[in-house]
């Protein structure tokens, strides 16, 4: 971002205390640079360490019984096994481990599928503890740290912070005082899904792509109802969580005004939007050098962006505004970069008429990719793109159905998907294991058994209806299987 980057560099101790420098800025800072550290969280005696990777929590250590996975979900009673003889006599020889998310599972206390968002409610409980202690030390320690076969949090560090920064703006007294100009630090195209953004919050973020006064932020927004409450979100959350700084005002001659779109002006930014024309998208010569191109994408978001367009007379197009709008994120990284557009271009490589069957298996393996990396909301998205293309697609809607049974406010809507296809692909043998196996997950059994049975009747070799079955086999086949893996 130049100039703007350089107004709001990311700037943190390696060591400190939470008095000067609140939790949730340390970890909203480690989200943002990705970082690959041992964060030490040190009160009186307790010494508790979160292991980051690549901008993510995934464990945390510490010297105390009650920080660890296992005594947790006994005492919040969230394991799927009642406390028993079984489980007291393996507790002694687990005393004296710091990662017990590992032994949890093997002990059948959490299915695979609940393990990660479990793992995930815990640290934050216990990063709220932390942020609560004003003489709370930290250190930064570098490095990778080895977790073997223990299971991954994959909690975003931002998210974390962001999740932080609510708990003290609920609590605090006082609101902080918002700076008069700030800017947002992150790209507002990737982080909504990821780290939990509420609508207002993800408003703020579009709205300070560039520089901007706190006190015009809610100009034509209808997520806050006031400017006093734009500022104090700016202040109280996204700075907290570094998702936004404080930054010098633009100069007088950088700013523009927002003049109004016509009707065939936004048509053509559509088509060219539409057939994936980054430069054309965003207003620039293929050929621009990195100064302009940064120019177009900030007056290119300041004059298209959906949230101008949720009412009024073109209202009607906001939705296909919005499912394009990411192009002008990618045209800014793609065109200032040219590995990023030697890549775009070898991936768009493709014949002028496309098959809609190809690019429906195209959006298929981005989903597969996706979730394969522990990205599951991201292939959501994919995969409800591809259907808002491709309604029918059956493969496409057994993959989201499957990917959303482990989701318990979308767990509903995803079996009844699964019931769907089962009645309406009465000979597919895949979609009736599939429906059997997202029952089993869920605790239907009887329904599970007779969704097996129909399945088995089609194809016995199937390797869902072998797993199901109890073959150690197909199971650790299945396990390949981005969709599938979470409900074995």
């Amino acid at each position: 971002m130049g100039e703007v980057a350089q107004r709001s560099a990311i700037k943190l101790a390696p060591e400190g205390t939470l008095r000067e420098t609140p939790l949730s800025r340390i970890l909203g800072a480690m989200g943002l640079l990705k970082a690959n550290c041992l964060l030490e969280l040190i009160h009186q005696k307790l010494l508790r360490r979160v292991v980051l990777e690549e901008g993510r929590i995934q464990a945390l250590l510490s010297n105390a019984r009650d920080d660890r996975f296992l005594d947790w979900l006994i005492v919040t009673e969230r394991s799927d096994v009642p406390a028993g003889p079984e489980l007291e006599s393996a507790l002694p020889s687990l005393a004296s481990t710091p990662l017990t998310a590992g032994a949890a599972m093997r002990l059948g206390m959490v299915s695979s599928g609940q393990m990660q968002e479990l793992l995930q409610v815990h640290l934050l409980e216990v990063l709220e503890e932390n942020a609560a202690w004003p003489k709370c030390s930290y250190k930064i320690l570098p490095g990778r740290v080895q977790l073997g076969d223990e299971p991954r949090a994959q909690l975003h560090a931002t998210a974390a912070a962001l999740a932080l920064a609510r708990v003290q703006t609920a609590t605090r007294r006082r609101p902080l005082h918002a700076p008069d100009v700030i800017v947002s630090r992150v790209d507002p195209g990737t982080v909504g899904s990821e780290l939990g953004l509420n609508e207002t919050e993800l408003t703020l973020i579009r709205r300070c792509a560039d520089p901007v006064a706190t006190s015009t932020l809610n100009e034509g927004a209808s997520a806050s109802p006031s400017p006093t409450l734009s500022a104090l979100l700016a202040a109280d959350l996204l700075a907290p969580a570094k998702l936004a700084a404080a930054a010098a005002a633009p100069p007088e001659s950088s700013k523009e005004a927002l003049e109004d779109v016509t009707e065939d002006e936004l048509k053509r930014w559509l088509l060219l939007a539409e057939s994936e024309n980054l430069a054309g998208v965003i207003g620039v010569q293929p050929s621009a050098n990195k100064d302009v191109v940064r120019s177009a994408y900030y007056r290119t978001v300041r004059r298209f962006h959906p949230d101008r367009f949720r009412e009024g007379p073109l209202s009607a197009y906001h939705d296909r505004i919005e499912s394009v709008f990411r192009l002008v994120h990618e045209a800014l990284g793609v065109l200032t970069d040219p590995r990023a557009r030697k890549r775009w271009e070898d991936r768009h490589k493709r014949p002028a008429a496309v098959n809609p069957e190809t690019i429906a298996k195209q959006r298929l393996l981005k989903a597969q990719r996706a979730a394969a990396q522990g990205r599951r909301a991201d292939a959501a998205k994919e995969l409800e793109q591809g259907l808002s293309a491709s309604p029918n697609h059956v493969d496409m809607a057994m993959s989201l159905a499957l990917l959303l049974v482990g989701n318990p406010r979308r767990r509903s809507e995803a079996l009844a998907t699964l019931e769907r296809l089962s009645r309406e692909q009465v000979t597919r043998a895949d979609v009736q294991a599939a429906l059997a196996l997202a029952l089993q997950k869920t605790g239907r059994s009887a329904d599970a058994q007779a969704a097996l049975s129909r399945a088995k009747a089609i194809d016995a070799t199937n390797p869902v209806v072998l797993a199901l079955e109890g073959s150690p086999g197909a199971a650790a086949e299945l396990r390949s299987d981005p969709f599938l893996a979470p409900l074995l």
